[in-house]
């Protein structure tokens, strides 16, 4: 499906758009290094069974991650987290506001994995505190977390990614 700019409540250095029949979402052109740019989605989720998933860009990297925020509260201040870089991906909880946030990977909770550009990563969550990652519609890995850090009714989700300068060196 398409990715309608009207589906982000708010926004701040992130811009939606469409080049021929693929939807994107990246940082503003321009917005300066260590920012932190961020998108809160207008719909909430009507369970606690969640699931959460991105498509990897060509811009992806192994240093700045793309960090999926699920199970939050209103505020978004705690909640759960799908970090994804090109080397992996690390689920975990946070508390904290943005910019300030505190995030805690759960016991088993790091994927070592390559992942490239059209990489789909997604986490589940089955609504009794077990997680699976899912690279391209396979399951990679299972985490449990015993301390039960999502809290019920917690419905909104937030997607976050921090701009930096990259050196190109065509070789």
């Amino acid at each position: 499906d398409a990715l309608s700019a009207t589906d982000w409540a708010t926004t701040s250095n992130m811009v939606v758009r469409v080049t021929g029949s693929v939807a994107a979402m990246g940082i503003t052109a321009g917005t300066t290094v260590g920012v932190i740019s961020y998108a809160n989605c207008a719909h909430q989720y009507l369970s606690d069974s969640q699931s959460i998933a991105a498509v990897l860009g060509p811009k992806g990297d192994s240093v700045s991650a793309t960090i999926l925020h699920f199970h939050c509260n209103s505020t978004y201040t705690r909640g759960m987290y799908l970090s994804i870089l090109t080397t992996g991906a690390t689920l975990g909880y946070f508390t904290g506001a943005l910019g300030s946030r505190t995030y805690t990977p759960l016991s088993g909770g790091t994927l070592t994995k390559a992942m490239s550009s059209g990489t789909r990563v997604e986490v589940r969550d089955s609504g009794t505190n077990t997680y699976a990652i899912l690279v391209n519609g396979i399951p990679s890995l299972t985490v449990n977390d015993p301390g039960a850090h999502a809290v019920a009714g917690d419905f909104y989700a937030q997607i976050t990614e921090t701009s930096r300068t990259v050196i190109y060196n065509p070789g």
